[in-house]
């Protein structure tokens, strides 16, 4: 599908208002971020976080300018961040069990260890709250918990089996406008609100990454994407962009400026 009539598609959606992207110091009008990229996310600031295939953390500016670096391979693998509180970013190391908190220089400056609580030993996603609490999902328990630093347990969900959840793998989730978002590969999306109450399953099918903005989550799939609305929940495939690049995408997000899509040896963006 040309990408005009991509782009024309997409507006329908309205998501967000188009502008152009400041071009100011790049050299290439495609490949911006030069980084052999495992997977990323852009904040509220218009900086992108991007984690790499050596488990090191890169914070660039939105000119696509590397401001900060963070290595430490002594926890493992890097599962997941999120960054939707941009001063203080939740990086979660799931072989550990382990949540660290970086501010927005990527300087550490809180580190939780879930097993000290005694109670979460098999945790396999992890996110803030909106309150700067963190949601964790465990396997053992079958819950989605709210705690805070201190493991104090401030909401929790229903067993997912008495949710008729049986098989449902979490392997991220996400929070926006006092709705919780949880993404399974296999299995499409649960949303609960912010007390832990479940509003809704929505069956997505070969799930690979999503993005979750409040009113509609941009899925991408194995050779297209879609907006999964919430209210109706209402799906609206959309193809991958041509003529960009010709290698398998590894995550798309979207923001009020432009659209970035990742690929192993970098991030391309353009505007909307």
């Amino acid at each position: 599908m040309p990408l005009l009539l991509f782009f024309i598609l997409f507006s329908c959606v309205n998501i967000f208002a188009q502008v152009e992207p400041n071009t100011n110091n790049i050299e290439d009008p495609k490949r911006w971020i030069r980084e052999n990229v495992r997977f990323f996310e852009t904040d509220a600031l218009g900086r992108i976080w991007v984690v790499d295939q050596k488990n090191q953390i890169h914070l660039y500016d939105e000119n696509g300018i590397k401001k900060y670096s963070f290595a430490d391979n002594r926890l493992g693998q890097i599962t997941s961040i999120d960054v939707s509180n941009p001063l203080k970013a939740l990086v979660f190391y799931g072989d550990f069990g382990i949540i660290r908190f970086l501010d927005n220089t990527l300087t550490e400056v809180e580190q939780i260890k879930l097993q000290d609580s005694g109670k979460f030993f098999n945790v396999a996603a992890a996110a803030l709250s909106n309150d700067n609490n963190i949601w964790i999902y465990d396997i053992q328990w079958q819950r989605i918990y709210k705690i805070n630093s201190s493991f104090e347990i401030l909401r929790e969900t229903n067993v997912f089996n008495d949710l008729g959840l049986a098989g449902f793998k979490p392997f991220k989730m996400a929070e926006k406008a006092n709705l919780l978002v949880v993404g399974s590969k296999e299995n499409g999306f649960v949303i609960f609100d912010n007390f832990g109450q479940m509003k809704k399953q929505i069956s997505v099918a070969d799930l690979r990454d999503f993005q979750f903005e409040g009113t509609k989550i941009l899925c991408l799939l194995s050779n297209t994407m879609m907006i999964q609305a919430l209210d109706p929940p209402n799906p609206f495939k959309l193809p991958l962009p041509q003529g960009l690049n010709a290698a398998v995408v590894l995550q798309v997000r979207l923001t009020s400026k432009r659209w970035y899509l990742a690929y192993a040896d970098g991030i391309d963006w353009f505007a909307k």
